[in-house]
Formats: C-alpha cells, structure tokens, sequence
C-alpha cells in the first residue's frame, strides 16, 4: 500500500481499519514474535470493537490470530467477540486457538450461516464451549 503502511481505512466507515496482516499499533500491541506477514489473513476493529477476521485461517495465520486474540483478551471484563463472516477458510490450527480462548473466557463467534466455516465449528464442536451466532451475509435479508 503507498506510503509505507501495510493498513488502510477501509469501507465507508472510517472506524473500520484494516490491515494486510495486523496492525500492532491498533491493538497497542507489537509485532508477533516470529511471525512473518501473511497477506492471506486480514484482521481488523469493526465499530463496536469486536475483532474482524477475513481470508483463510490456517498454520501459518493462525498464529497473528492467537496473538491478535491473546492481547484482546487482556482487557478485564469485556467479552472477546470474533467476527468470522469473510473467512473463507478455517484450518484446525485456527479451530485450536479459537478452542484455546473459548476454555478460557468468554468468547462470543459472528459466522456466516451458508458457509464451510459454520460447517467446520459444528462439526468440532466449538458451539459447545463458545457462543456461536449463525447469521446471514451483510446485506442479505434474512
């Protein structure tokens, strides 16, 4: 992207900010240890502070995600909500760290309905140990 910066403002809200991998600065956080960027997952803030999680999870990516979650989590009293609605792809790395969050607070999980994803989290059975809302695509009536 110009000017250096791997985030952008994104949509017609400038309070969605999003970033080709990550960005530390957003989350008041630095930089994964080890983790090299991977423009296949695309992380960012929605408006009511929710993390917003589009592209594929996989090995490689699953890791900016439990580090972007691990630091979410810290802030006391505040349920850790995920918005999985563009991921296109959830590997069982990904199913791990949503598990690993799930077991230990409050983890609130905003999926497509009509997608693999809502497949995937069913079948594992993250719907047992997490909320899991099933909606329909933005846009879409219901």
């Amino acid at each position: 992207m110009a000017g250096g910066s791997p985030c952008a403002l994104s949509g017609s809200s400038a309070a969605r900010r999003t970033c080709a991998v990550h960005d530390p600065d957003w989350f008041g956080i630095g930089d994964p240890p080890g983790v090299a960027g991977d423009e296949r997952l695309q992380v960012s803030r929605g408006q009511a502070g929710e993390v917003v999680v589009s592209g594929e999870i996989d090995l490689a990516s699953s890791r900016i995600l439990r580090h972007v979650l691990d630091e979410r989590a810290k802030t006391p009293g505040v349920d850790l909500v995920v918005d999985l609605r563009e991921v296109r792809y959830l590997g069982s790395a990904g199913v791990a760290v949503l598990y690993d969050h799930a077991e230990s607070g409050n983890l609130r999980l905003l999926v497509r309905a009509d997608t693999a994803v809502a497949v995937v989290i069913r079948i594992c059975g993250l719907a047992q140990v997490a909320s899991v809302e099933l909606l329909q695509a933005a846009g879409e009536p219901d």
